[in-house]
């Protein structure tokens, strides 16, 4: 594969970091800042709807993002076998598990917790809740989430570190 000139170069991986940072400040926004706030504001009971919908635009958010990144990466020359690619095909491999795997399992299981009068009249506290999800029906599939969503978070570091040594030694 023929690297671009420099100056295209430079443009795509520009679009490359803006890719993985929006995918980096949207998870750190989504899980540890609108998380809590809207825990605290909305209630336990009021949560998990709203978290409900986000996520699916979430899940979205992060494929689409991670698919340009892995694109803009293939693009700026680097090799398949690259750190630089595999991370971010690691990273995307992780949002589209999420989006059409796991994340819809585990929105079925909200619902399910949703509608669960035990689920309701149980008070835990935002750590438990925050590992334990609505209850006993969502435990596993909100933990997977979160590994899934760690999992993406790490490979797009990844992939920033491999972009950041590609730009301090280019050939």
């Amino acid at each position: 594969i023929q690297r671009p000139k420099m100056s295209t170069l430079q443009l795509i991986i520009t679009g490359d970091l803006a890719c993985c940072g929006y995918v980096v400040g949207t998870t750190v926004w989504y899980f540890f800042v609108s998380s809590p706030i809207v825990f605290n504001h909305f209630g336990r009971d009021k949560f998990i709807p709203v978290m409900m919908r986000l996520a699916r635009v979430y899940f979205l958010h992060m494929s689409a993002a991670l698919g340009g990144s892995l694109a803009l990466s293939l693009c700026s020359g680097a090799p398949l076998s690259s750190l630089t690619s595999l991370s971010s095909g690691l990273a995307l491999a992780a949002a589209l598990t999420n989006q059409f795997i796991v994340g819809p399992q585990a929105l079925k299981a909200g619902k399910a917790a949703i509608a669960d009068a035990e689920n309701k009249d149980r008070a835990n506290s935002k750590l438990e809740f925050a590992s334990e999800g609505g209850g006993s029906k969502t435990a596993f599939w909100h933990r997977t989430v979160v590994v899934v969503v760690l999992s993406m978070t790490a490979a797009t570091a990844t992939h920033l570190f491999a972009i950041a040594g590609r730009v301090a030694a280019p050939p």
